[in-house]
């Protein structure tokens, strides 16, 4: 791996250049997030321009937390260059995708009529993992014998 004058190394600035590539190609769409679903008061966020462009689904994040919308957007535009950089490494639906911010798992998407429409196929929706809690608080102080 060779480094570069600025201390990246040419993968990293691959990506880096392909990141801004994309935000010149693309753009991060934020919206209120309407669906009851989600909690209410957070932020719905989709890349537009994937599939037009590049003829790979758009991605969508739904329920995002306002506080978490530059977070979101920003891996909204890393996730879609790495796609373009490495299109023998698809997102598929069912899987769960690691990132610097955390894990996601992929979802299929619904087709949406608005200022900016799409059908199903060409949009995926990442969403945070199904949490399994085999043991809560509650049921630990239950079994113990404790009462509320």
């Amino acid at each position: 791996m060779t480094t570069s004058d600025n201390g990246t190394s040419d993968e990293e600035g691959m990506f880096l250049n392909m990141v801004e590539k994309v935000r010149g190609t693309t753009q991060v769409v934020y919206t209120p997030e309407l669906d009851a679903t989600y909690q209410q008061g957070s932020a719905w966020l989709y890349s537009v321009g994937m599939k037009d462009n590049y003829d790979i689904p758009d991605i969508q994040m739904r329920g995002v937390p306002m506080s978490f919308i530059d977070t979101a957007g920003t891996v909204l535009n890393e996730m879609n260059a790495y796609r373009l950089l490495n299109p023998d490494k698809p997102f598929l639906v069912g899987q769960r995708v690691s990132w610097s911010c955390g894990d996601f798992v992929i979802h299929k998407s619904e087709a949406w009529e608005g200022a900016y429409s799409w059908n199903a196929e060409d949009m995926l929706t990442l969403l945070p993992p199904e949490i399994e809690i085999n043991n809560c608080i509650c049921c630990s102080f239950e079994s113990a014998g404790c009462e509320p």
